[in-house]
């Protein structure tokens, strides 16, 4: 019975983080060409998994929080972790999980 318990309080506390785990791969490498309104990136594509998919060249990348990218900069390479999945638009739209600069 108490390992039944603590099975399950170690799971709520497993689901109920806040903190997303991302692979150790990013979804794409780009340079980030401007910053846009409404909390967006836009960026051009180098190389990555999205390629596989028929994603090249520029894509947009929404922003919760500006605060968290305001140390990037026009030109700045970096890599890009995807949250939940690209959008078909002209050019694609994808939400940011998180970014490492490739340095």
């Amino acid at each position: 019975m108490k390992r039944c318990i603590l099975l399950i309080l170690a799971l709520l506390i497993v689901a109920c983080s806040e903190e997303k785990l991302y692979s150790d791969i990013p979804d794409f490498i780009g340079i980030v060409v401007s910053f846009e309104d409404s909390n967006q990136i836009r960026m051009n594509i180098k190389s990555g998994t999205i390629t596989e998919y028929g994603y090249n060249g520029t894509i947009l990348i929404s922003v919760e929080n500006m605060k968290d990218i305001e140390k990037l900069e026009k030109n700045d390479e970096i890599k890009v972790w995807i949250d939940v999945q690209i959008l078909d638009h002209q050019p694609p739209h994808a939400k940011l999980g998180k970014y490492e600069s490739n340095e």
